[in-house]
């Protein structure tokens, strides 16, 4: 669990990073999410991995869930993990979210806000690495 802590911490950092370091004149500068950085160059870096994503309805690459471009790339995601309003943004704010199955994928879904607030050993049993992506999380 320890290697998955530092392998998601590094990718996170290393993403945060990357995404900073733009080398455009100003006034042309594009704002880039590591979402679309690393499904164009580091998809290669997910090979072979059961992937698990940490995510909320803000984490898409235009106009498509970040879950839905994963698989349509060949990642093998394996399990979901939802945040406050659910992983797809199905339940209002406050609501306790259900362990279930993401009825477009058939995916487990763990919840993350109801009586656990963090993912278990079991819950991450399923998984090698976990990918976090949420855009919106309420800070003001």
């Amino acid at each position: 669990m320890s290697r998955l802590i530092s392998t998601l911490f590094t990718i996170t950092l290393f993403f945060t990073l990357y995404s900073c370091n733009i080398e455009q004149p100003e006034e042309h500068q594009i704002v880039r999410t590591g979402a679309e950085l690393l499904v164009e160059n580091h998809l290669d870096e997910l090979d072979g991995k059961r992937v698990g994503l940490v995510m909320n309805p803000t984490a898409r690459i235009g106009e498509t869930h970040m879950l839905d471009t994963l698989m349509a790339r060949g990642v093998n995601v394996q399990a979901l993990y939802a945040p406050e309003h659910g992983f797809r943004g199905e339940a209002g704010a406050g609501e306790i979210i259900e362990d279930g199955i993401d009825q477009e994928t058939g995916l487990p879904v763990f919840s993350l806000y109801g009586s656990t607030r963090k993912p278990t050993a079991e819950m991450l049993n399923q998984v090698d690495i976990l990918l976090f992506d949420m855009q919106d999380v309420g800070a003001r």
